[in-house]
Parts: structure tokens; C-alpha cells; sequence
């Protein structure tokens, strides 16, 4: 009889339920759907009570939200599985939920292919594990291995390695892999013993890491010797990957020690390259503190939307990949680094949609390429994530023609006269010297640029001084550092003061009444 995956199915929507459980044929992908809960209160009984596999789950319920039950069950159980469903609203609680191990983001209105693909996924996930635990049973090494992480070292154990293998020093190897796609990690071993030799070293699995336990010399060489076998041998299976080595230790009851070392080493592999052999000598990328990044962050907000407003496409490449250096070189972590572009991404989508209601929905729909960002492995791949996301975002606007760059001007300062828009500031972003710019904008418009913004704002000050807004706040909301400025700049383009304007229309208004 072939074993079902079981699954819980939690959604506060009842059609929404229904509807999931009814999308696919579960019992061909190895899946039965055991119960359903509305809320997560209802789903942490059903889960004591099924003992579930799998749980797909909403991120955003009533009483219990999904990330509340999903750390609530996750205290309990390591194991089980999570799907988490989110719509484009609820991203940001979605995002949070990166820290209790869940499996993928499901966007709503869930897809057939989309659940389909991570069934698979999560199945050949669960058989692999079977299969290693099936596979431990007949792997003495394996097993001694497991042991000497756990600090649980027998006597057997300690003749296994020191009297029969006679081995004297020690070291772990450890490798991550990148790759989203199925892996089967008991093939990777077998594969690797091919390349590393029972007296070279043990390959091992733990917690989806593949491991060696390295037969070290005195000088702790042999490690590195170990790594480049397993690495050709990763290579010939286009394998994405990165590699650990712990320090080189004596004794039995300090490997536990060098394990727990090169699992933090791979926990800062988001900032290296993939195939890096990370050691203990690699310096970390750790060098400026948080509130300075943070300070220099608010600078780029501007310069970047402006930059994909208008498509240019190596600006906002530039100015994005400055930013993700910014932050690596912080004392961030990975989850704060993806979490940090993540909202600056959403910002730019957020005021595009403000600023382009013609084509909001189109801009909407891209925020969904923004899940993406939780699952990058590296700083490289969270750049070419992040500038495809933006390029997308700039071609739904149209605005990467650059017969269009004076049009895109005058939208720009129609959009956000209100903010300190300068010609040296779009120059920058153009990629042309400020005066050639103001060349082609007076050739076009007939005016300078900084006429053209002042009409602009002149133009609206006018209808808020006829809302009733007193005189420095209209100077404030049109753009204007102080109320003087503002006020010679009326009396320029107008011939009256911005009171006596008022007066004047006001009166006009009362006799026409």
C-alpha cells in the first residue's frame, strides 16, 4: 500500500477551503487531505489530533493568525511542513514567517500548477528523508556520526574511530545547496564517496546539509584537500552549492563543536559566492553599524523610483546594487537584508501605482515577483532578482524611450512639485550634463527649467489658497522651504501677494454670487 503525505488545510474562508480541496487530484501526488480548520485555534486541535504532515495555511485569520499557529505547532514539531497562502496585501506578515522554516508562499487566488509544483517538490523532499532514514539503518558510520553531533559518544564509538580507524585528528566539511529545484540528497552521497575515500573521510547527511567527517592531519590540510574532489564532483551535476570547514580538533567530544561551527559559517554563505569553501581565516563581512545604513537607506527611496519612472535602467541598476552592498557591508542579516529591500521595493511599487492609476493593476501584479526575494541564496542572486523586478516595474510604465525624457520630465515635476526636484538631480539620472538638459527642456517647453517648476507650483498654490490653506502651509505643500520665498515667487508671477490674490478672487466670486 503506497503511503499519503496527510494534510490540513487552514483558511478562515470557507470557499476558499473547498476550493483548495478540490484544485488537485492529491491522492496522484502522494497527498490525502485528512481535515480543514477555519481558524489557527481550531488548526493546532486538528494537528494534535492528525498528527499532519503538511499544513497549508492563511498568514492573515481572525483569533489565531497563521504566523501565530505556525510558531505555536513549530515548538512542537520540527518536522511538519508549512505552505503558507497570502495575498498581495498581507505580503509583509508573509515575509516574517521566513524564520519558522516554511516550505514557499502560495499568492491567492491560489493556481493549479503553482500547488502542484510544490507538492511535488515537498513529496520527493519526504521520500528522500524515508529513504536516508532507511538508508541510516544500514550506515554503522552514519550513525556514529549522528551520535558524536549529538555528544552522545559510546565506547563503541570512541574504538570505531580511534582504535579501528585510527584516526587522531578531526574536522567537519559541510556543504549548502542553493538549488530549488528536487534534490535527492542520498544520491549527492553516494556520489561524493565516489570522490572521498573511507580513510579520507565519512559522508553524512544532517538537517539538509551534506557532510564529511574529515580524517585531519596535525596542520588541518586535509580538509581543503577533501573539499576539491567533492566540489569537481558537485560541478558535474550542475549543482548550486557552497562549502564550510570547521578547525581541525583532537578530540572525539569536540566534534560536536566543529559541526555547530561550519553550520554558522553557511548561515553567513548569503554572503559569498557559490562554490566558496568558507574556513575559520575567512574574514566576515561585518564592518558599519545598522543606524548608519539606515541613514544613507532613506536617501536612495527617491533617486530609485525616479530612476525607474523614467527607465533608466543602468541608473536604478546602480543605485539598487549600492544599496545591497550598503547592506551586506551592515551589521544586517540575511532575513534584515531581504526584509530591508523588500520594503523599498514595495515603496516604489506602492507610489508607482499612486502616480500611474492607468496602469495600477499591472503594477500590482508585479509586487508578486517580490516573493522571490525571501527564497535568494546570495547577495548575487538578490541583485539580479531585484534589478528584473524593477526593469519589469519600468516597462509596464512605458517609460524606458528616450525620445520621451523631456515628457518624462515635465510628468515628473506635474507628479511631485511638491518635493525638492532640482535639474542637477535629473541630470544625474539621464546620464546628461545638466546644462545640455536644460537646453533640450527650454527648446521644448519654452521655458527654463526652474520657471517651469515655479509656474508649476504657482499654478498650484492658487487653488489651495482658494481652499482655505493659510499662507506657509500652501508655501510648505507646493514646495517652498519658507513662506518669504514663496512669497516673492507669487508676487513675480502673479503682480499681487499671495493674501491679496485671495482677497482679489474672493471678491470676484462674491459679486459674480
Amino acid at each position: 500500500m503506497i503511503k499519503l503525505w496527510k494534510v490540513i488545510i487552514v483558511d478562515d474562508e470557507r470557499r476558499t477551503r473547498q476550493g483548495i480541496v478540490t484544485l488537485v487530484d492529491w491522492r496522484k501526488l502522494g497527498f490525502e487531505v485528512v481535515d480543514t480548520a477555519s481558524d489557527g485555534y481550531i488548526a493546532v486541535e486538528k494537528y494534535k489530533q492528525h498528527s499532519p504532515d503538511l499544513i497549508i495555511i492563511d498568514i492573515k485569520m481572525p483569533r489565531m493568525s497563521g504566523m501565530e499557529t505556525i510558531k505555536n505547532i513549530r515548538e512542537q514539531d520540527k518536522a511538519v511542513k508549512f505552505l503558507i497562502l497570502s495575498g498581495y496585501t498581507e505580503f509583509q506578515y508573509a515575509k516574517q514567517a521566513i524564520q519558522y522554516n516554511v516550505e514557499g508562499y502560495l499568492l491567492k487566488p491560489l493556481e493549479e500548477e503553482e500547488l502542484i509544483s510544490y507538492l511535488k517538490k515537498i513529496n520527493t523532499a519526504f521520500a528522500e528523508e524515508t529513504k536516508y532514514k532507511e538508508n541510516k539503518k544500514h550506515d554503522q558510520s552514519r550513525s556514529y556520526i549522528d551520535l558524536i553531533i549529538q555528544q552522545k559518544i559510546t565506547r563503541e564509538v570512541s574504538y570505531f574511530f580511534s582504535e579501528k580507524m585510527k584516526w587522531n585528528y578531526y574536522a567537519i566539511l559541510l556543504i549548502r545547496f542553493f538549488d530549488k529545484k528536487q534534490l535527492d540528497l542520498v544520491d549527492i552521497v553516494e556520489s561524493i564517496k565516489q570522490y572521498v575515500t573511507k580513510e579520507e573521510g565519512k559522508v553524512f547527511i544532517k538537517n539538509g546539509y551534506v557532510g564529511v567527517l574529515v580524517k585531519e592531519n596535525d596542520v588541518g590540510s586535509n580538509s581543503e584537500k577533501v573539499y576539491y574532489p567533492v566540489y569537481y564532483c558537485l560541478k558535474e551535476q550542475n549543482l548550486a552549492f557552497i562549502g564550510a570547514v570547521s578547525d581541525c580538533v583532537e578530540q572525539l567530544e569536540s566534534i560536536a563543536n566543529c559541526y555547530q561551527q561550519a553550520v554558522s559559517f553557511l548561515q553567513e554563505s548569503f554572503f559569498y559566492e557559490e562554490e566558496y569553501m568558507i574556513t575559520p581565516y575567512t574574514p566576515m563581512i561585518k564592518e558599519r553599524s545598522i543606524d548608519k545604513a539606515a541613514d544613507q537607506l532613506s536617501d536612495y527611496k527617491a533617486k530609485l523610483f525616479y530612476a525607474v519612472e523614467i527607465g533608466d535602467d543602468n541608473t536604478f541598476k546602480k543605485l539598487m546594487m549600492e544599496v545591497i552592498v550598503l547592506l551586506a557591508k551592515s551589521a544586517y542579516t540575511e532575513m534584515e537584508i531581504k526584509q530591508q529591500v523588500t520594503t523599498l521595493l514595495t515603496y516604489i511599487n506602492n507610489k508607482l501605482s499612486v502616480q500611474h492609476p492607468e496602469v495600477q493593476d499591472k503594477i500590482t501584479n508585479k509586487l508578486s515577483d517580490v516573493v522571490s526575494i525571501q527564497q535568494s541564496y546570495s547577495v548575487k542572486q538578490l541583485m539580479s532578482i531585484t534589478f528584473e523586478h524593477l526593469k519589469a516595474l519600468s516597462s509596464v510604465i512605458d517609460a524606458d524611450k528616450s525620445d520621451l525624457i523631456v515628457k518624462r520630465m515635465i510628468h515628473l515635476i506635474n507628479k511631485n512639485y511638491d518635493q525638492n526636484i532640482k535639474l542637477d538631480t535629473m541630470a544625474d539620472l539621464l546620464h546628461y550634463h545638466k546644462v545640455y538638459l536644460g537646453k533640450i527642456f527650454k527648446e521644448t517647453t519654452g521655458e527654463y527649467f526652474k520657471t517651469y517648476l515655479d509656474k508649476v507650483r504657482i499654478e498650484n498654490s492658487k487653488r489651495l489658497l482658494l481652499d482655505g490653506f493659510k499662507v506657509y502651509e500652501v508655501a510648505k505643500m507646493v514646495g517652498y522651504t519658507t513662506s518669504d520665498y514663496f512669497h516673492s515667487k507669487f508676487r513675480k508671477y502673479e503682480g499681487m501677494s499671495p493674501s491679496d490674490y485671495r482677497k482679489s478672487k474672493k471678491k470676484m466670486m462674491k459679486e459674480y454670487s
